[in-house]
């Protein structure tokens, strides 16, 4: 990677009409809208935010904060595997995260776990030792992973 590169998303919330707003008692619910005109429904999670104040069928920060890590991991890992002549059939990671406090006692997302299974096809196949290699290093390659202070646990599947 060369030099710096800039990201965005517009993130839009309007207020319903009708609702006070001041009593905190208005909805969650709001859009994101990234450079590449993909528009995604975003709200609190209904475990931070009760519904009908938040809707469960949007995605929470908390859900994308989670898929953040996962996906780089993932496109570091895909990067790796062949760059050393792996044929990856397929990726599936069951990624989580945990809400709770920090050291300092602030709400915080304390542990992220990524789940991944990789299939494999031809030769070479890699053996345990050098697919967590390779897992290892997708995790210090991975820029978010760089980013971030939760502890992140990798556990792939064989």
């Amino acid at each position: 990677m060369s030099g710096m590169s800039e990201h965005t998303a517009v993130v839009e919330w309007r207020r319903v009409a009708g609702e006070a707003f001041v009593d905190n008692r208005y909805s969650r619910r709001h859009a994101v809208t990234y450079d590449a005109g993909v528009t995604v429904a975003l709200s609190a999670s209904p475990h931070v935010v009760p519904v009908p104040y938040s809707d469960p069928s949007a995605v929470d920060p908390e859900e994308l904060f989670v898929t953040s890590l996962a996906s780089c991991h993932m496109l570091c890992f895909l990067y790796l595997a062949a760059k050393a002549g792996y044929l990856v059939d397929s990726y599936r990671d069951a990624a989580s995260g945990i809400l709770g406090r920090n050291a300092a006692g602030a709400a915080a997302i304390t542990v992220v776990t990524l789940r991944p299974h990789c299939e494999f096809s031809g030769a070479p196949q890699p053996s345990p030792a050098e697919l967590a290699a390779l897992h290892d290093q997708a995790h210090h390659d991975c820029f978010l992973a760089s980013s971030v202070h939760s502890e992140i646990r990798i556990e792939p599947a064989l």
